[in-house]
């Protein structure tokens, strides 16, 4: 019977040695192709669900917390606010921001002159007794309400007022 392929040791061992860098190589290029697209940042107004994945050090339940309540106030203006979310630890924090950007061009504006008063109710930032006092105000004024009109409100204490700010959709008033 003949032998189709016969290699002597030697063959062998080359041959053998050649296959395994080929595959080690390959395994290279695949690891530096997932290594190079995770550590591209992540824009967090823009994030989905399935993308929380792609953050491997931060805990999922976490993230999923961060979405909400990114969702709930429309978008991420400054990084400190993700030290708003119940659970975030510095530790958290930090490897998160580490691996994410926030571009607040992806804000959701609030309109408070055609909100409701249960859609305002649902932002983090806007309480039931400052939305109560809001609605008081829309009614008091015949224009519509800009930004520095919050600045009168009791309520709204300058902290507030750098917060809610961002937020809110922008009427030249002449």
């Amino acid at each position: 019977m003949m032998k189709y392929f016969y290699f002597t040791r030697s063959e062998r061992r080359a041959l053998l040695g050649l296959c395994a860098f080929i595959f080690m190589s390959f395994l290279l290029s695949v690891n530096k192709a997932d290594s190079i697209q995770s550590s591209l940042p992540i824009e967090l107004n823009t994030m989905e669900l399935n993308e929380v994945r792609k953050f491997t050090d931060v805990d999922k339940k976490l993230l999923k917390r961060v979405l909400k309540y990114r969702d709930a106030l429309g978008g991420f203006h400054y990084q400190e606010q993700l030290l708003e979310v119940y659970g975030m630890d510095s530790m958290n924090y930090h490897q998160l921001i580490g691996q994410s950007i926030l571009d607040p061009l992806y804000i959701d504006e609030i309109d408070l002159n055609n909100i409701s008063f249960k859609a305002l109710l649902k932002h983090p930032y806007f309480e039931y007794e400052l939305v109560k006092e809001l609605f008081q105000l829309k009614r008091k004024l015949d224009r519509p309400i800009v930004a520095s009109d919050l600045r009168g409100v009791n309520l709204v204490n300058e902290e507030l007022y750098c917060k809610i700010a961002p937020y809110l959709r922008e009427y030249n008033v002449e």
